[in-house]
């Protein structure tokens, strides 16, 4: 038999190729390589757990190519696009950009083909939250100091957004109320320019429950608020100027309790750590009997001089 196949070898083997070619070249013609660009998510990976990523190019373009029939079976949440950063350390670090593809499908070019990724420190603060009222209510009613549970939020994130923080709110709508109620809200922070900020950040909690109290309009008196301060100064110091903001406030009740006031004062604020101009929070000493419009505290501000 091998006599017989060497018979004409070189022909049998110059046959052989022309046939395999001649498969290859209609393979290459039925399904041809073809190129593909995909935008891509990029990911990060291998982080330490103290550090977080303060900042990242959110995307990056891949060139790949493979056959047509592969090409028509893949989409862009089969690539995956991420930076190893098992060695980044705090600030500005530069990684090469990394691309997982599917079977049989070839990167080009990644653009770009590294990235800056700036690495924060994780750290958390403690704020309280104000209440930020819109609307009103039904003619008629009056609105008291509404109370938050809990009164203050933990924030996880970068310190360099979380040292921007300038109010941590929540939204409260009067929308023409008639009686108190409570509801349940989401926090909203805000940076030194007023801008929101929202990402990169962990709250804890992400809610809170509000309480608005609602009561029948009841007669009312507006009182300047006196401050009380108490204790001494350090030696060598002495109160130059005491400013209460705000200066006034309107209190509700019945008209034989209001028309003995003519001040409300503060509860006693302490003056024994005052080392420098201080601004000092100042709880409203409300009478028996009456209720506080908004605002229900004060800020007292004593500005020291040396004797």
């Amino acid at each position: 038999m091998w006599e017989h196949f060497k018979t004409n070898l070189p022909y049998r083997i110059i046959s052989i190729l022309l046939a395999i070619s001649l498969w290859a070249w209609v393979t290459m013609a039925q399904n041809p390589v073809k190129e593909a660009v995909y935008e891509i998510p990029l990911e990060t990976k291998n982080l330490s757990s103290d550090l977080m990523v303060a900042d990242k190019p959110s995307t990056v373009t891949v060139r790949v190519q493979a056959r047509q029939s592969v090409l028509a079976n893949v989409t862009s949440r089969d690539y995956q696009a991420y930076v190893n950063l098992s060695n980044a350390h705090i600030g500005t670090n530069v990684e090469p950009v990394e691309v997982n593809t599917p079977r049989g499908v070839e990167v080009i070019h990644t653009s770009p083909s590294q990235v800056n990724i700036v690495i924060d420190q994780i750290t958390q603060v403690q704020l309280p939250v104000r209440p930020i009222l819109t609307g009103e209510v039904a003619t008629g009613y009056a609105v008291l100091d509404p109370s938050i549970s809990p009164t203050e939020v933990l924030i996880d994130g970068p310190k360099s957004i979380l040292d921007r923080i300038a109010d941590v709110v929540v939204d409260v709508s009067l929308k023409g109320q008639r009686e108190s109620y409570q509801e349940r809200v989401p926090i909203k922070i805000f940076d030194v320019d007023g801008n929101p900020i929202q990402d990169w950040l962990k709250i804890k909690p992400e809610t809170v429950e509000v309480f608005v109290p609602v009561i029948r309009e009841l007669p009312a008196k507006r009182l300047i608020i006196k401050p009380v301060l108490e204790g001494e100064l350090p030696s060598g110091l002495t109160v130059k100027q005491v400013v209460v903001e705000p200066e006034m406030v309107q209190l509700f009740g019945r008209w034989e309790l209001l028309e003995k006031l003519d001040y409300l004062y503060t509860r006693p604020v302490s003056l024994e750590e005052v080392t420098e101009t201080a601004i000092l929070d100042a709880e409203l000493d409300v009478p028996e009997g009456t209720y506080l419009g908004i605002p229900s505290r004060a800020k007292v501000i004593v500005e020291i001089a040396s004797d």
